[in-house]
């Protein structure tokens, strides 16, 4: 009977330990898996008071950014290509954006790159004008573009504004204004 005893002990305590290993060798090769994603509750839908459609997508250094990886702050989602005179108007603003609220909130800049007549146009129009905000590739992928397919876009540039909780709070279609955007952020942040 104490042999018995002893065995489901030691079962069980290897049990236990082999539980925390798998936990903090998760946590260490993923640490971001267990900290910052939200999972918005509600609907999918590119509309306001609608959660935002999660996207996944590569930086032009080939990391990858997901829309609802956003460590608890609300995000401001602009799609955006480099023939696009709407868009280079307003990035000035989005930079002024990302330099002055980068602690509060998360910028994703979508570059609209199946749109694009070269890949290699996004990195030498973002490094000529000085472009240091977060921008992800939104190639042609199992056939589909996250602009075109998740936000039915039809046209750039087009502003999202998520909430830490992942709903659209504002959306604009369109060039939007300076004031605009920074009323929108100040909005969402309070």
């Amino acid at each position: 009977m104490r042999k018995r005893q002893i065995a489901i002990v030691g079962v069980l305590l290897a049990a236990v330990i082999g539980a925390i290993f798998m936990t903090v060798r998760g946590a260490r090769d993923n640490p971001a898996a267990s900290m910052g994603r939200v999972e918005c509750q509600g609907e999918t839908k590119p509309a306001e008071g609608y959660c935002a459609p999660n996207f996944k997508l590569p930086t032009l250094s080939r990391e990858e950014l997901e829309l609802y990886r956003n460590h608890g702050k609300p995000t401001v989602v602009n799609f955006w290509a480099t023939w696009c005179p709407p868009c280079k108007y307003e990035m000035p603003y989005f930079q002024k954006l990302y330099e002055q609220y980068n602690n509060e909130i998360n910028v994703i800049m979508v570059n609209q790159t199946a749109m694009e007549s070269k890949e290699e146009d996004v990195g030498s129009y973002l490094k000529k004008n000085r472009f240091t905000f977060p921008v992800v590739l939104d190639r042609l992928q199992d056939g589909s573009v996250v602009g075109i397919d998740q936000y039915r876009l039809f046209s750039i540039p087009a502003t999202f504004i998520v909430d830490e909780n992942g709903k659209i709070v504002h959306q604009f279609m369109g060039t939007i204004s300076e004031e605009q955007l920074f009323s929108a952020v100040k909005e969402v942040l309070h």
